[in-house]
């Protein structure tokens, strides 16, 4: 069945019909062996969306390894609601994934937080406290699961800016602890510490210090510190890191300073090969 799943994934990759198939992709993730409820898994997520009927046949084995004690049933479960889930999904579901933002696995938390973002995206007024839930997993102490927090904060502040213009000290802390290499050398890119968290924080900033002197000026000392690391890596994503903190200082309320620094920093790029 596991061989046959896999061959109904390839037959609807070519585009064709593989809709026989996808009871037996249900009912292989009800399966007790990790290995075949995982390609059940997958493949339910690869054949089926969040408006497909079949989906609520899934929501009892969700409800069932969400409280499993293998955290890896625990981990497929979670992947499988953050590509499947509805509101049928989310208020069977919801009680569960809470309670797993305070598990002891890392892996297990980081996934909870990514489900609750997609709730949140899903029906906002259906998780109550989302700002306190993700503000306390701002402050995890493992980096993946407070860098998956930066996503909900990401659209939040695009949103609304001055609600969050508190947090602003909070982000600079953080952007200031991975740039001095604070983070384990596992979030390191080419030696270049977790640029992709550097990338979100910078966005999130902006959006904070756009328009806004007092929170503006909290962020141009850390920003020009982001801004000379990233020069002093004369590689491609020394590069993407320059270009973002380029983007960020120009979103911030105007400082002289910065912006001759800036101009500077735009000259290097049209001479550089």
């Amino acid at each position: 069945m596991k061989d046959l799943l896999i061959r109904s994934i390839y037959v609807e990759m070519l585009g064709h019909d593989g809709s026989f198939s996808h009871i037996h992709a249900i009912n292989m993730a009800q399966e007790k062996s990790i290995l075949s409820k995982r390609i059940g898994y997958l493949a339910s997520t690869l054949f089926l969306d969040h408006e497909n009927d079949l989906c609520i046949l899934l929501v009892a084995t969700l409800q069932r390894d969400l409280e499993s004690d293998q955290y890896l049933e625990v981990l497929s479960s979670l992947q499988a609601i953050s590509r499947l889930a509805n509101i049928q999904i989310m208020t069977a579901t919801l009680a569960q994934v809470h309670k797993l933002l305070s598990h002891p696995s890392d892996f297990v938390r980081k996934k909870a937080v990514m489900v609750m973002y997609r709730f949140w995206q899903i029906n906002p007024s259906g998780v109550e406290d989302i700002d306190k839930i993700m503000k306390t997993l701002l402050c995890d102490k493992v980096p993946s699961v407070m860098s998956a927090s930066l996503n909900y904060f990401h659209e939040a502040c695009k949103k609304s800016p001055e609600k969050y213009r508190d947090l602003a000290s909070s982000f600079v802390v953080i952007l200031k602890q991975v740039i001095e290499h604070k983070l384990p050398k596992d979030y390191d890119y080419h030696r270049t510490p977790a640029p992709w968290i550097q990338t979100k924080i910078m966005e999130i900033l902006a959006f904070l210090g756009k328009e806004d002197k007092e929170t503006s000026s909290q962020i141009y000392e850390v920003i020009q510190m982001a801004l000379k690391r990233a020069e002093d890596q004369p590689i491609n994503i020394g590069h993407a890191l320059v270009y973002q903190c380029i983007k960020c200082i120009l979103s911030l309320y105007p400082s002289d300073n910065l912006l001759e620094i800036v101009s500077k920093s735009i000259t290097k790029f049209f001479s550089n090969d």
